[in-house]
């Protein structure tokens, strides 16, 4: 999670509106489907689901507007 943090400019760059699967400070797996994603990520890794990170990467419009109506 903290690397997803650290690096969400290039999640948003490469990944937007996708679904990826962090695994050892990178991306293993991306897509539209999350179960896929979980799939692949857990088929190219061998790790146990635990150990993946999976999250949506939002539009960076959309994490904008939902700040700028918070306010």
């Amino acid at each position: 999670r903290r690397w997803a943090t650290e690096h969400i400019g290039e999640l948003h760059q490469r990944y937007e509106g996708q679904w990826v699967a962090i695994s050892g400070g990178r991306v293993v797996a991306a897509g539209l489907n999350p179960r896929r994603v979980e799939a692949d990520a857990l088929r190219k890794t061998g790790r146990l689901r635990r150990d993946l990170y999976i999250r949506f990467v939002e539009s960076s419009t959309a994490i904008y507007e939902q700040s700028f109506a918070s306010l």
